[in-house]
């Protein structure tokens, strides 16, 4: 993994000032609290339960391309990516804990590019044998046997499936977000999977952000307009999500000098209040 200069953190102090109806005639719903016009607090909101209505299914599109068999026949041997979805794999849980008001399509195909897409007219997912043998070549390439290289081809199918599929459901559900979708979809990628507690294809994720950062080093001109952030912003975002679920667990991220402490220090209250929010958001739709 690739040593990034630690970062400079400042310190900065947030005043938070009360907003005041001063105005005649101008009063809030939420100020003006009587038995028949009570304040609205957060919690006590809430969205109407969607009736299920689908299921994420997956496609494997058989590549012309002999460079992606080995990619094409690791993914349908997978377990978590099964195919009819009958087993405790990934997808199966994935389809047992939330409604889904139509089938979302994953298709692992060529797509001519390294890359994934959502396609929300489609309502589909495209996972590009491009992508997954670009980075699994690389993670992957200390790997002797078959069984390994299998193995990296499916923990970097994961992450960026997740990803994906964070875009799928801030569509389907029409999340609330603020921000930047690509960095929510990044954090509810990271969160999905350490519920489900697959924690090496977390890892695997910021592997992929290393890879893209050290790629990023040798450009002239840093892409600061692209909707996604850059590798190494990405790479410490999620690290600070790993390790802040389970400090002791994760301790190495610090220790090896890949996590700055400063950055450390603020990640477990972090990790709270992110779970805490993709709870609130996902609440309704789970069954």
């Amino acid at each position: 993994m690739i040593q990034f200069k630690k970062p400079k953190f400042w310190q900065w102090g947030v005043a938070i000032g009360s907003l005041l109806w001063a105005t005649s005639g101008c009063t809030s719903p939420l100020i003006n609290a009587s038995p028949q016009n009570k304040p609205i607090k957060v919690a006590q909101l809430s969205r109407q339960q969607i009736t299920d209505k689908g299921d994420i299914r997956i496609v494997y599109v058989q590549p012309r391309d002999a460079n992606f068999n080995v990619i094409y026949a690791a993914l349908q041997d997978s377990l978590e990516f099964s195919v009819p979805q009958e087993s405790d794999g990934l997808i199966a849980q994935l389809n047992t804990k939330f409604a889904l008001p139509r089938d979302i399509t994953v298709s692992f195909q060529e797509c001519g590019e390294a890359n994934a897409f959502y396609d929300p007219e489609q309502v589909k997912i495209e996972m590009c044998y491009e992508l997954l043998k670009q980075y699994t070549d690389i993670l992957g390439e200390d790997n002797q046997s078959s069984e390994a290289y299998a193995d990296e081809v499916i923990y970097s199918a994961l992450f960026t499936f997740f990803h994906e599929l964070g875009h799928a459901f801030v569509d389907q559900y029409q999340l609330p977000i603020t921000g930047l979708e690509e960095n929510v979809v990044d954090e509810f990628a990271a969160m999905m999977l350490l519920e489900l507690q697959d924690d090496d294809a977390v890892i695997a994720g910021i592997d992929q952000f290393d890879v893209d950062a050290e790629e990023e080093e040798q450009l002239q001109e840093l892409p600061f307009w692209t909707s996604h952030g850059l590798g190494a912003q990405r790479f410490y975002t999620v690290s600070c999500i790993i390790y802040g679920s389970n400090p002791e667990k994760f301790a190495n991220f610090v220790t090896s000098g890949d996590l700055p402490q400063e950055r450390a220090d603020l990640c477990p209250i972090d990790y709270q209040r992110r779970e805490r929010s993709w709870k609130f958001l996902l609440a309704p739709y789970r069954k």
